[in-house]
This record gives C-alpha cells, structure tokens and sequence, in this order.
C-alpha cells in the first residue's frame, strides 16, 4: 500500500513552494490524465489557475530585482531612504 499523506496546509507553503507544488500537481494529474482520475470537468476549471500564479509569480520575481537594484544603488550612494523609503537613522 502507497504511504499517504495524512496533514497538509498548502496556506502555510511560500509562493515558490506553493508554485512547486501547484506545478508538480499538475505534472501528476497530466500523466495520469483527468479522464482516468474522474476530474474532467474540475480539471478543466482548474486549468487556468497555475497560468495566473506563474504570471504572479514573474511580478514578484521583478519586484525583488527592483528592490535588489535599489538597495545596492543606496548602498552605492551610502543613501538608506533610497533603499528602504525611511531616512537614516
């Protein structure tokens, strides 16, 4: 018998993590095929999800280079609030 899984909260996985996770699931139900797993209808409506969080996944990959890109210049600077929005301390 296959081990199974008895607690799982995808609520306390990162957005890498949960990307990961969302992808790999995808992979499985693929292979295995919606039709064999009796979740055609609920696979189709499902579809779309994993398209949106990889879309929100490449705003947030933008965003920490932005924030790396402004840090190292008000480091650069030796200017703080540059990089944080506050003033030095």
């Amino acid at each position: 018998m296959c081990p199974q899984i008895s607690k799982f909260n995808p609520g306390s996985l990162r957005n890498e993590e949960h990307f990961n996770f969302l992808t790999d699931f995808c992979k499985l139900i693929t292979v295995a095929t919606p039709f064999a797993l009796h979740i055609t209808d609920e696979y189709a409506a499902f579809t779309p999800l994993p398209a949106e969080e990889a879309s929100v996944m490449e705003i947030i990959s933008e965003c920490r280079k932005v924030v790396k890109m402004r840090r190292s210049r008000a480091a650069d600077a030796d200017e703080p609030e540059e990089a944080t929005g506050e003033p030095a301390k």
